[in-house]
């Protein structure tokens, strides 16, 4: 084995500490929601949908970064859970909007109310300064993956 192959252990790389953190934050979120039976891909759905940053499933897929065959997915099953409803666009019945249902409606401001617990529970742990580099520096990672979405913070 060389020695640059024995740089590259796991622990070293900052690809593996960053899905570690995203998947104890979504893990915590997953369990601090599971009284209402929603996992953190459906949040991002619902949430999507609830502030009016997509409609179709191909607009959601692109917001929240995921494949559009996931989309389908979490549509069915958050549409199983009484949570949203597909509609056909009038203009194109083709063209399929994601709704949410009232009792989607009456979820998402609790839902809010807990993403926001469990953000804060790990990002309060940085000072102000801190959290501005932090959030600096995931805007610049970003921008390396030519994706030029901006962190709000």
């Amino acid at each position: 084995m060389s020695s640059d192959s024995k740089d590259m252990d796991l622990h070293s790389s900052s690809i593996y500490w960053l899905g570690r953190l995203a998947t104890q934050m979504q893990e915590a979120f997953n369990g601090a929601v599971a009284e209402h039976g929603v996992s953190w891909a459906q949040w991002m759905v619902l949430n999507a949908v609830y502030f009016d940053r997509a409609k179709t499933p191909a607009q959601i897929a692109q917001h929240i970064g995921v494949d559009r065959s996931a989309i389908t997915r979490l549509v069915d099953r958050l549409e199983a859970k009484g949570l949203v409803a597909r509609s056909r666009e009038n203009a194109d019945r083709r063209s399929i909007n994601i709704e949410l249902t009232t009792r989607g409606k009456n979820l998402v401001p609790k839902l809010i109310t807990t993403a926001k617990q469990n953000e804060e529970r790990f990002i309060s742990v940085l000072g102000e300064s801190e959290k501005s580099n932090f959030f600096r520096g995931l805007s610049r990672l970003l921008s390396a993956t030519g994706n030029n979405e901006t962190p709000f913070h």
